[in-house]
């Protein structure tokens, strides 16, 4: 069938993204550190961290992008696979309405020649075909044999149409069965790849995740403010802060000194990777008592998003700059009130406005 060579295609560019995915476990203990603003240092030497772990992060991003690439294409060519398992659903429906209509065409012409059968017995003038046709036990073959040559010419007609629908019936009958066939195969691959897909693209990144915060911890340990690579993203967004985290929908909880808390905690080590939401631009870096070290990302959808509590910036990071999508920008930290308890305090205004919950926003892309 002609989705048999697709089908190949994706399962073995499927086998070649498995074949790529090396994953490994990398267990860590955090150590404890002293939260400061990074200083913007040299990132050209390893970036701050033991040298066969940054070796190793590296490595686990690079081959996360690629896989994540790889299974862009695959989940692309699954898509045309979809569009042609529907085509094929509507081939099978036609298929099986040609053959209830020959069905009832075969009918309709055994029904009559049935009929003339009847009528030439009744009148002694059968054709000897027609009374063996309509004949049903050797004694009706017997009993009629006695008219077979009394049948008019024209009852050959009606013997050849019944043949004929019979035959494209069968015909049709077999091909709505092995289209169906192939129709079930299909939906099966398709899901296959699916789930598949997303089982290697969720390890690599669970790998790459863990690399990054063992390497994240060591370059906060040493005052290193250099960034880690581009984080995962998903629909043009990224989680704003990196595994390992918790986060629950704090929005309106009460605050000390009246207040209401107007974001989501999202609970980190010190050091933890932060990343930008979605591409935009730097709009402010401060820093204050209450929030601490602090930066405001200004999106392309012109939302604003408030990071606080930073245990400081990624080294070159400047007010004006254009970032993008899953972009290391900062480190998870407890500065402002927040001291002993390290965690993003994240804000979301939409359009630059007013404060919404931003519990959903973060849902979004850290699930």
């Amino acid at each position: 069938m002609r989705t048999s060579p697709l089908r190949t295609h994706l399962l073995r560019t499927l086998s070649l993204a498995v074949l790529t995915v090396m994953v490994t476990s990398v267990s860590f203990a955090a150590p404890q550190v002293t939260p400061q603003a990074h200083a913007a240092t040299s990132c050209d030497d390893g970036g701050g961290g033991k040298p066969q772990d940054e070796r190793a992060l590296k490595k686990a991003s690079a081959k996360r992008q690629k896989i994540q690439k790889d299974l862009d294409t695959l989940l692309n060519t699954g898509e045309v696979l979809k569009a042609q398992i529907e085509e094929t659903d509507s081939e099978h429906e036609m298929l099986v309405t040609r053959q209830r209509r020959f069905d009832k065409q075969a009918g309709a012409a055994h029904s009559e020649l049935a009929s003339r059968v009847r009528r030439s017995y009744m009148l002694r003038n059968a054709d000897p075909v027609l009374t063996m046709l309509s004949a049903t036990d050797a004694e009706g073959v017997v009993e009629q044999s006695r008219v077979l040559g009394m049948l008019a010419e024209g009852s050959r007609e009606h013997v050849e149409r019944a043949s004929s629908a019979a035959r494209r019936n069968h015909a049709a009958a077999e091909q709505a069965e092995h289209v169906a066939e192939q129709l079930a195969q299909m939906e099966h691959d398709y899901g296959a790849i699916k789930g598949q897909a997303r089982g290697l693209l969720e390890q690599a990144k669970e790998q790459e995740s863990r690399l990054a915060a063992k390497v994240s911890l060591q370059r906060a340990a040493n005052g290193s403010g250099c960034p880690l690579p581009p984080g995962s993203v998903s629909g043009g967004l990224a989680c704003p802060v990196d595994q390992p985290r918790s986060y629950t929908d704090t929005w309106g909880a009460p605050r000390s000194g009246g207040r209401s808390h107007l974001g989501v905690d999202i609970l980190a080590p010190i050091g933890t990777p932060q990343r930008a939401y979605e591409n935009g631009t730097i709009s402010r870096m401060h820093s204050n008592s209450l929030g601490g070290i602090s930066l405001y990302l200004r999106g392309d959808s012109g939302n604003e998003y408030y990071y606080t509590h930073l245990s400081g910036y990624v080294s070159g990071l400047s007010a004006g700059q254009r970032v993008t999508a899953g972009q290391h920008i900062a480190f998870t930290g407890d500065t402002g009130n927040a001291a002993g308890i390290p965690h993003l305090h994240w804000e979301v205004r939409p359009g630059g406005g007013g404060n919404v919950n931003p519990y959903p926003y973060a849902h979004a892309a850290c699930g």
